[in-house]
């Protein structure tokens, strides 16, 4: 069974702990980390990275700390499951902005583009733990150790986990997480999907 897990101890940019992680993916640019905490590089663009020191089965979760939000609605960070490949960032992840909604990022090598599949309406509180849980078509949304949404989407069955940091301008180093660790997952009762809502699939940021 495959599991990882980084405190960001130290600063390092772009983030990268011996090759544990790999930054920018895709159409996404790099993270980094800043003195245990991971943030994005640049502020109005997708920032993220995916762990690539393991290899892990298609049921996976990630899971991290909100240590500091911006405060923006369109700003926020995200755990990530089933990261595509170095040059495919496309994923699942949490998002926090607003509130915390499930979404599918769509990177087709040309531009960078999100689904919705699930918003919880529920507002960040700095120090939330935020996780994602994805088994087989099902996924999950889990917040303080409570199920809170979850959605089904068949589109990635495998992938890496990983993080996610989106500043605003005027807000750099105002998003960030700690604490991250991913895994595969050994069990996901498929009773507990009872809570699923349908997907509404519509674009709510795109470059």
């Amino acid at each position: 069974m495959a599991l990882a897990s980084s405190t960001f101890d130290g600063s390092e940019n772009p983030l990268s702990e011996g090759g544990n992680w790999f930054s920018g993916q895709g159409l996404f640019a790099d993270l980094k980390k800043v003195t245990g905490t991971a943030q994005a590089t640049v502020v109005e663009t997708e920032c993220a990275a995916r762990w690539v020191a393991s290899n892990f089965q298609g049921d996976q979760f990630s899971q991290a700390t909100l240590i500091a939000w911006g405060g923006d609605s369109g700003e926020g960070v995200s755990v990530m499951t089933r990261i595509q490949s170095d040059t495919d960032g496309s994923c699942y992840l949490i998002f926090s902005g607003a509130n915390y909604s499930l979404l599918r990022a769509v990177d087709n090598g040309v531009s960078l583009s999100f689904i919705s599949l699930f918003a919880t309406g529920i507002l960040p509180v700095v120090n939330d733990v935020i996780r994602l849980e994805s088994f087989s078509s099902m996924h999950r949304v889990i917040l303080n150790g409570k199920v809170i949404g979850g959605a089904t989407d068949i589109v990635h069955t495998s992938g890496q986990p990983g993080i996610h940091v989106f500043d605003i301008t005027g807000h750099a180093g105002l998003n960030q997480l700690d604490n991250w660790s991913g895994g595969d997952l050994i069990e996901f009762p498929e009773s507990a999907m009872s809570f699923v809502q349908p997907i509404k699939q519509y674009r709510v940021k795109a470059y």
